[in-house]
């Protein structure tokens, strides 16, 4: 399905979109007393350090009570990957920033605090395509640190539409979330209740997306700690995409990602748990329900993301060529820190439900015992000495068979001697040789087969794979 006319107008709001990020990671943290110009330099100093972002003061303006600051925020296509196609005309985004210094706060009210603050984005350049109200910042930012060091603070987009008469058309009811610190936990919540897009293609639709997150840390710790306790969901409500010309429909109803990660105290390894989920999805003739996949990264080495943390900006002024010698350098000096505490990945369930049944597996993998690196770090037999997993995969029938299905026409597809036949004629020529081929499979040992299932247990250990407790041997 194509939605591809207003891809560069969306890649325009995403420097906005960034710009919000940074904000909400580095000044909201920084600003932890009444020295706000330095801090204000300390968060330049925080963002420049990062690899594609460049934060400049244009004007300032500081006295007493209050200081005013316009500030120039600069991102790199180049050094962001995938996003290198897009104009870099379109990435400086202009901020201005007003703060009021405690402990008299002087504003519209008079009140006793450590610092007020607000920062707006005008992006005044996408006015061109969207419309909304004059002289009003698209982004917004309030926030406020009281004497007690508790922190909060609100941020919002402003609705938007686009300009009409232009062929892609926009419609966005806006954003607002709020933060707060207290008892060294910080929380954020936002929500926006709808963004549609029309265009020559078909329509979009997006509906209530919700943002809820925890971090435990100490404030001013907050976003320079590498690892922290957290949790933390983003939410859709529903996805509609209508394309015009075929006339097919997608529906996607409460996708979500979940996240949380728990921080040992004593060795400051951490492990992380991501689950992306969908409730339903609906296309065409397709109907499929509880898709979810979850993962979790356990064991991670705070040392080695540190320094790897610190690593990364002298990768910014490299070439590529350079930039291997680098990366191979400091492969060597740090990643026995990794491996040393054992990390270990896990697919804890990849899951769904469709019209014909269905599907769940899992997959552990980890590495163990390691207490040197070997004197070549490409030496796959000590990598595969070192490795653990095991796992299984599992479905009902007839999604088996379906897959199968599936994998047997794009074969069909690409064989020479079935060019020109139709759909039908390779479904046909599937369905009567798919039973034949897991059957042979089945056979061999590498499927199990019961009434009602297909199943796989797979297992590696002592540089053994093993399937169905049967020996493969490895093309390595």
């Amino acid at each position: 399905m194509k939605i591809n006319r207003w891809t560069y107008e969306m890649n325009r709001l995403l420097p906005l979109a960034a710009c919000a990020l940074v904000l909400g990671a580095l000044v909201t943290p920084k600003i932890i007393g009444s020295q706000v110009n330095t801090k204000l330099n300390e968060i330049i100093t925080s963002i420049n350090v990062t690899q594609g972002y460049k934060l400049d003061i244009t004007e300032l303006e500081s006295g007493w009570f209050s200081t005013q600051a316009k500030l120039k925020l600069s991102l790199d296509p180049e050094a962001m990957g995938d996003l290198q196609g897009i104009q870099s005309d379109s990435w400086e985004i202009d901020l201005d920033f007003d703060a009021s210094h405690g402990p008299i706060l002087l504003g519209d009210t008079t009140e006793f605090g450590l610092v007020n603050w607000q920062v707006g984005v005008a992006a005044d350049s996408l006015r061109d395509t969207l419309s909304w109200p004059e002289n009003t910042a698209l982004y917004q930012m309030k926030g406020k640190l009281d004497l007690s060091s508790e922190l909060e603070y609100k941020d919002r987009i402003i609705p938007f539409t686009s300009i009409a008469g232009e062929m892609n058309q926009f419609d966005f009811s806006g954003y607002q979330g709020g933060g707060t610190y207290k008892e060294a936990v910080f929380s954020y919540q936002g929500e926006a209740e709808r963004f549609s897009a029309k265009t020559g293609d078909g329509e979009l639709e997006i509906t209530k997306l919700t943002v809820d997150t925890q971090i435990e840390s100490a404030l001013e710790d907050l976003f320079d700690a590498i690892f922290y306790d957290s949790n933390g969901k983003l939410n859709i409500a529903s996805i509609v995409l209508n394309e015009q010309s075929s006339g097919e429909r997608l529906d996607v109803n409460d996708l979500y990602v979940t996240s949380q990660t728990l921080l040992d105290k004593t060795t400051g390894a951490l492990d992380l748990a991501i689950v992306y989920g969908v409730k339903s999805i609906e296309m065409d003739d397709f109907v499929g329900e509880d898709f979810a996949l979850g993962l979790e990264i356990n064991h991670l080495s705070q040392a080695f993301f540190g320094a790897y943390q610190s690593f990364v900006p002298s990768l910014a002024s490299a070439d590529s060529d350079q930039s291997s010698v680098l990366v191979m350098d400091f492969l060597k000096e740090n990643l026995l820190s990794l491996v040393v505490a054992e990390p270990e990945i896990k697919v804890t369930s990849l899951r769904g439900t469709i019209a014909q049944g269905s599907f769940e597996s899992h997959l552990n993998a980890s590495l163990v015992g390691i207490n040197t690196m070997p004197a070549n770090i490409y030496d796959t037999a000590f990598w595969l000495s070192h490795t653990l997993l095991d796992g299984q995969i599992k479905g009902d029938k007839a999604v088996i068979e379906l897959a199968a299905k599936f994998f047997m026409l794009t074969q069909l597809k690409s064989n020479p001697q079935t060019q020109g036949m139709s759909l039908a004629q390779l479904e046909e020529i599937a369905d009567s040789q798919v039973p034949m081929l897991l059957q042979t499979i089945v056979y061999q040992g590498l499927i199990i087969s019961d009434d009602n299932s297909y199943s796989t247990q797979l297992s590696f250990k002592d540089s053994v794979f093993k399937v169905n407790e049967q020996a493969v041997p490895l093309p390595f």
